[in-house]
């Protein structure tokens, strides 16, 4: 009858130990970037390759949508 809460308050002692996940803090003071190999020196720079990401992003999302219209069977067009 005292095994039962024994058991549970040692269980929980020993999980209470166990750190699960954890994040090393960097030692670095910032984290690196993986959006390119160049750093952007201006916000402008920055602006002008996000703009440029998301045309090419567009182009091939229509890209795709035109080739899954056309594999499409003539029934579902």
């Amino acid at each position: 009858m005292l095994t039962r809460p024994l058991l549970l308050i040692v269980s929980l002692g020993i999980l209470s130990t166990v750190t699960g996940c954890y994040d090393e803090p960097s030692r670095y003071d910032h984290r690196p970037s993986y959006q390119g190999s160049e750093q952007p020196t201006s916000r402008e720079s920055l602006m002008e390759q996000e703009r440029e990401y998301r045309r090419q992003r567009r182009v091939q999302e229509r890209a795709y949508r035109a080739q899954e219209r056309e594999s499409r069977p003539d029934w579902l067009r």
